[in-house]
């Protein structure tokens, strides 16, 4: 039996894209370990694998981009050989910027989509979590989140934050406090 030629493109393809997956593997570990940032490596390897979720996919790209647009841009930029055009991100002058429809998800996507570290150190933050219930804790996110969208349709004014932050934490006045930052 003869292969058919179609398929026999297909096979040397997966193949390509499977060492392609496996040098940017090998790049990124490297380059966390040499940086004492392995923790990263774990981080990199769930939001490749999150990628194939539809549903995940543009929070995990966003996750991805704000862990390592500054830490190191090229891993983002071998990203891209496995990414979809309109997902892809854009390179101008050695630095990397979020494609549009990526940027259109930040508008609508509650998520805050920080890099691990960014949270981790955000002293705030870890206090909500330890003090609250998991529905507070997801709730001020949530409007933390449309607090600093930018100038998109879901975002709301300091107003607005303060008063529903407020309302939320109204049982936690040490937290109350903590919005200064904010």
């Amino acid at each position: 039996m003869t292969q058919n030629p179609n398929e026999s493109k297909q096979d040397s393809s997966k193949e390509q894209i499977l060492k392609n997956a496996a040098k940017l593997l090998q790049f990124t570990t490297q380059v966390c370990v040499e940086r004492g940032k392995t923790n990263l490596v774990n981080i990199f390897k769930d939001d490749i694998i999150r990628l194939t979720n539809e549903s995940k996919k543009s929070c995990s790209l966003l996750r991805l981009f704000n862990t390592f647009k500054d830490f190191e841009p090229r891993i983002l930029i071998g990203l891209n050989d496995f990414l979809p055009n309109d997902l892809r991100y854009i390179i101008i002058n050695d630095k990397v910027e979020l494609p549009p429809l990526l940027k259109e998800h930040i508008q609508t996507c509650p998520e805050l989509h920080m890099a691990p570290e960014e949270e981790q150190y955000d002293t705030f933050l870890q206090a909500l979590n330890q003090l609250v219930d998991q529905n507070t804790a997801e709730q001020f996110r949530a409007l933390l989140s449309r607090f600093v969208k930018g100038y998109s349709e879901a975002r709301i004014d300091v107003r607005q934050f303060i008063v529903r932050s407020a309302e939320l934490l109204c049982d936690y006045p040490e937290l109350l406090g903590g919005l200064l930052e904010y």
